[in-house]
C-alpha cells in the first residue's frame, strides 16, 4: 500500500512526479485485480500526487526550456529531436512529452536573428 514518502524537496521534479504516479498505478492496477479498495484508492491517490507534481515541475522549467530551444543553433536537429519526443510521448501517454516535444518543433520553425 502507498507509503508517506513524498518529495520533500522545494523545487517539483519530474522524475518524482514520474516515479510517483507509476507507484499509484501499479497500486491501482493491483488493488482492482485483488478487490482490495483500500489499495485502489491509495493508487489513485498517489497517480493525483505524480501528476500534481508534473505539472507544477514543468510549469517552473518552462522558461528554461524556452531559452534553450530558441538558442539552439541546429534547427535540423532541434525539429528531429522534437518529433521523436512527440512521438515517444503519445506512445507512453504522457501529454508532457507530447508537449514538450511540439514546443521543440515549433522553435525549430521560428526565425532567429
Amino acid at each position: 500500500m502507498a507509503s508517506n514518502a513524498n518529495n520533500t524537496s522545494a523545487q517539483p521534479s519530474l522524475v518524482h512526479g514520474h516515479v510517483q504516479y507509476v507507484k499509484g498505478a501499479v497500486e491501482e492496477t493491483v488493488g482492482s485485480m485483488l478487490n482490495a479498495p483500500a489499495w485502489t484508492e491509495s493508487g489513485k491517490n498517489d497517480k493525483a500526487l505524480g501528476e500534481a507534481e508534473m505539472r507544477a515541475a514543468d510549469q517552473s522549467t518552462q522558461a528554461t526550456r524556452d531559452a534553450s530551444n530558441a538558442s539552439r543553433e541546429n534547427k535540423s536537429l532541434l525539429e528531429k529531436e522534437g518529433q521523436a519526443e512527440g512521438l515517444a510521448g503519445r506512445a507512453a501517454f504522457c501529454p508532457g512529452m507530447q508537449k514538450h516535444g511540439e514546443e521543440k518543433v515549433a522553435a525549430s520553425h521560428q526565425n532567429t536573428l
